[in-house]
């Protein structure tokens, strides 16, 4: 029998072989180990050093997520739409400006999202998910906050999938979204000052 490469537990020295077959004893505290014994406990203790695996999702899975995302995407496109048209009270019409260009900024996060779950083997989805709408001008940019916040959470959680997946041309992509969402929160809550 080989004695390890590893030192003994107990006090760190080295192992020579042990006074009965298959066994190992340490050169300095005397602790005898039969080889199959050190062997379980020190991969025991190897496994408990190491991170635990991450669960990588499927390509598909990756891709259903996606089309929430996607969905969540036009619906943040028409509530954008009606808030920029139906707003009032102080500073309507430049807040109506700028829900206007993050309507056009989410339908071109759904183009790009669009485009790679269809490389990714799936259909986008074609409906959105339901668009929050108010009277009220606070309610509304709560609303807008609100998704905008849900975006970033989800965003997030995409570009670490995708760089599990090792799919860098997606992940490069979903950053980019994921900053556009960031930068319309803090535009959101500019709004809500106004």
């Amino acid at each position: 029998m080989n004695t390890p490469n590893k030192p003994c537990p107990r006090c760190g020295r080295e192992w020579k072989k042990g006074s009965w077959a298959d066994s190992l004893e340490c050169v300095s505290c005397g602790l005898v180990y039969e080889s199959h014994t050190y062997y379980a406990e020190m991969a025991a203790r190897e496994a408990e050093k190491r991170p635990p695996k991450k669960e990588v999702i499927s390509v598909q899975e990756f891709a259903k997520l996606l089309n929430g995302d996607l969905e969540l995407e036009y619906g943040a496109a028409i509530q954008y739409i009606n808030h920029a048209a139906t707003i009032k009270g102080n500073s309507a019409d430049k807040i109506a400006e700028e829900l206007n260009t993050h309507a056009s900024e989410e339908i071109g996060h759904a183009k790009t999202v669009s485009s790679i779950i269809d490389k990714l083997g799936l259909p986008p989805c074609s409906h959105a998910a339901k668009a929050e709408t108010s009277s009220d001008h606070a309610v509304m940019l709560t609303q807008d906050l609100n998704g905008e916040n849900i975006a970033i959470a989800r965003y997030t959680e995409r570009v670490k999938q995708a760089k599990d997946l090792n799919f860098p041309d997606v992940e490069k992509q979903l950053l980019e979204i994921l900053d556009k969402e960031k930068e319309h929160a803090a535009d959101v809550k500019k709004m809500m000052k106004l």
